[in-house]
């Protein structure tokens, strides 16, 4: 869960608070965990058991780690379209100009790069070896969000967002 915190956190670093403001922020954040090890969960047995018997009790346990390392990337393609592809090298581009003026990169864009660095942190560790289309929902919402300034017209892109979406829900048979 924890490259969830992406998101939130290039809002906050948007935001620039006060130290006094983070300083709560940080204990607010330490309660629930430093409650859950108190009380004997110890987090990284939690993970571990968590991911053995999800790879034991599914079929992810036949595949391997590359097969998921690049499957998963292609299912979040699938997941936010064609335009997201489209608008990536410039939300690229736009990151790397900001890196000397990181003050001049616009917000949608941040929110986008974090959210997408959340799937390929997520994505490189294995922890989400497949159902990708529904755990990393809460990024795709957010990496989407880099194709908001793209042109041809909105028109276009979402016409090809709609085709795209067809076509999946047509070809690809899903127990979902």
């Amino acid at each position: 869960m924890l490259p969830f915190g992406a998101v939130p956190l290039a809002v906050l670093l948007m935001a620039r608070p006060r130290w006094r403001t983070l300083a709560l922020l940080a204990c607010g954040l330490a309660v629930v965990p430093a409650a859950f090890t108190l009380t004997g969960f110890w987090w990284p047995d939690g993970v571990r058991a968590t991911l053995d018997t999800y790879l034991v009790s599914r079929g992810s346990a036949q595949r391997s780690y590359a097969y998921f390392l690049f499957g998963d990337l292609a299912v979040l393609g699938l997941l936010t379209g064609p335009a997201v592809a489209h608008a990536l090298p410039d939300l690229l581009r736009t990151l790397r100009r900001g890196a000397r003026a990181p003050s001049a990169i616009p917000a949608g864009t941040l929110l986008a790069a974090a959210a997408l660095l959340g799937t390929l942190v997520l994505d490189a560790s294995g922890v989400t070896r497949g159902e990708v289309e529904r755990i990393w929902i809460p990024y795709a919402m957010w990496i989407v969000v880099a194709a908001a300034p793209h042109r041809p017209p909105a028109r276009t892109w979402l016409a090809a967002q709609a085709l795209t979406a067809l076509a999946v829900q047509a070809l690809v048979l899903s127990e979902w």
